[in-house]
């Protein structure tokens, strides 16, 4: 007679989780060469870094462009470990996966008692269309450390919490609004005083960061906000409504990516009775709503990444009602666990269609895919003499794949000396940003003639033209110029 399997014991606990992850990882593959274009320029500050030191998207050029300065040092660890370019923003990305469905188990046992929550929360991060289309930026990687905020607040680790909530800022610098929901909750726990310690553990991840950055970089805050509050919204849609637009262009995937939402409900009750949910929800959720009310206030763009945290969010707490239903009864958790194996397969399902059939993320805003991208770059390698050459518009994959420095304002930090000079002379402000920029060096001037400009509006004159096209946007016009007259001598292009 077959002996009963154990499932106390380790090894029957372990087995499916490794199944589980294996195949997770797997999945994850389909994606690791059409990361969106901005999952290149982090992959270009890597590189950069690991093979010269050189913070910035070519070596020799410092720049402070990276929005996540823990995502380029950490992914540039792997490529020092010998994994060559994309292949180390991929494994990167498995080993996010098994960081935060650790993270999730610790969690799920602590709150709900069992596995669950795991299993169904990694499941609703890695099979939402959204989510998986900012593969290769930081989405996965603040997920993991704001896992990490809350493991450490629910352990009374207040110093350490502080630390936590510091990378949280590296990870992305909005991850300073957890300090909001933060207070709110030690205060009603009665815990206020502890947020003294929170504060310091942040300050000293901050500040060291903040001085580094300052001294070593020209900025304490990283270029992008300056470029990025240049950029306002896109005609009648911001951050505030943008996920309407998504829906306009890809239905099913945006459906799909706000799907989780529809199990909050079951999963708010549990937040009156059980602290350390209550804990989740309100760090979860409370970071998610400010940071979706100061997006708005700001009316940037829509940029699909920067619905990260808020997806995130409605993916946890959305798999943590699931859970919830299950307990109501053997039906109920029949229908809980089939309609989270539904929304998970339709949403792998769209987001490998969209991978295997078209070679591009679910949602995006590119111009182009990165197969076209990645041909004007090698072109550009055979055919054009320049060492630097000036760029009009998505760069990521150009730069990366380009042996040339493409410069533009990520590049370029004249944009900093602009900002500064046309600040009122003598205002507090002029003096912050005097002080801010104080060792900034700005790099010499293009030292060639050489444009590549996207949407060119007239191809006459161009050396060079390309067309690309996305799910996105069905044609746009690329054109090479000379700004200058080519004399007899020079090299053309074929």
């Amino acid at each position: 007679m077959a002996e009963r399997l154990d499932y106390s014991h380790p090894a029957a606990r372990f087995a499916p989780a490794l199944a589980f992850l294996l195949a997770l990882c797997a999945f994850l593959s389909l994606f690791h060469d059409i990361y969106v274009d901005d999952a290149y320029i982090a992959l270009a500050y890597a590189r950069s870094f690991a093979a010269s030191g050189t913070w910035g998207m070519h070596p020799g050029f410092v720049s402070n462009a990276a929005t996540s300065p823990l995502d380029v040092l950490l992914l540039s660890g792997f490529i020092k470990l010998g994994f060559p370019g994309v292949w180390a923003v991929y494994v990167f990305e498995c080993v996010l996966a098994v960081v935060i469905f650790c993270a999730l188990t610790f969690l799920s046992r602590r709150v709900f008692g069992s596995d669950l929550w795991a299993y169904l929360g990694t499941l609703a991060l890695f099979t939402n269309p959204l989510l998986i289309s900012t593969s290769g930026l930081e989405t996965y990687l603040f997920v993991a450390v704001l896992l990490g905020c809350v493991i450490a607040f629910l352990a009374a680790r207040y110093f350490l919490l502080g630390l936590a909530a510091g990378l949280l800022v590296l990870a992305r610098p909005d991850g300073v609004l957890l300090l909001a929901p933060l207070f709110a909750l030690m205060v009603w726990e009665k815990r206020g005083l502890d947020f003294v310690k929170v504060l310091v553990g942040f300050g000293i991840v901050v500040g060291a960061w903040g001085f580094v950055s300052w001294l070593y970089l020209g900025s304490a805050i990283p270029d992008t906000y300056f470029i990025k509050r240049k950029e306002a919204a896109w005609h009648d849609f911001s951050f505030a409504n943008g996920l309407v637009l998504y829906y306009f262009k890809y239905p099913l995937a945006t459906l799909l990516s706000l799907a989780p939402a529809l199990f909050i409900p079951f999963a708010l009750p549990l937040a009156k009775t059980n602290r350390d949910w209550r804990a989740f929800v309100v760090l979860a959720g409370g970071l998610a709503l400010v940071h979706y009310a100061a997006y708005s206030l700001l009316n940037l763009p829509p940029y699909h990444w920067y619905y990260g945290i808020f997806i995130s969010a409605l993916a946890l707490i959305g798999a943590g009602g699931l859970v919830v239903l299950t307990r109501e009864g053997h039906a109920a958790r029949l229908a809980a666990l089939g309609l989270a194996a539904i929304l998970a397969l339709a949403g792998a399902v769209t987001c490998a269609e969209a991978a295997l059939a078209r070679k591009q993320m679910p949602i995006h805003t590119n111009l182009g895919t990165v197969a076209q991208y990645r041909a004007i770059g090698e072109w550009l390698n055979a055919n054009m003499p320049a060492h630097e050459y000036r760029i009009i518009g998505e760069l990521g994959v150009i730069q990366y794949y380009g042996h040339a420095d493409a410069v533009n304002s990520f590049s370029d930090r004249q944009i900093l000396r602009d900002f500064a000079a046309k600040l009122p002379e003598h205002s507090p402000g002029k003096w912050l940003a005097e002080l801010n920029f104080a060792h900034l060096t700005v790099r010499p001037p293009v030292g060639s003639d050489y444009r590549l400009e996207e949407n060119c509006k007239d191809a006459r004159g161009a050396l060079k033209t390309w067309t690309t096209s996305s799910i996105w946007i069905d044609s746009v016009l690329w054109c090479l110029r000379r700004e200058s007259p080519v004399s007899p001598a020079s090299p053309r292009p074929d």
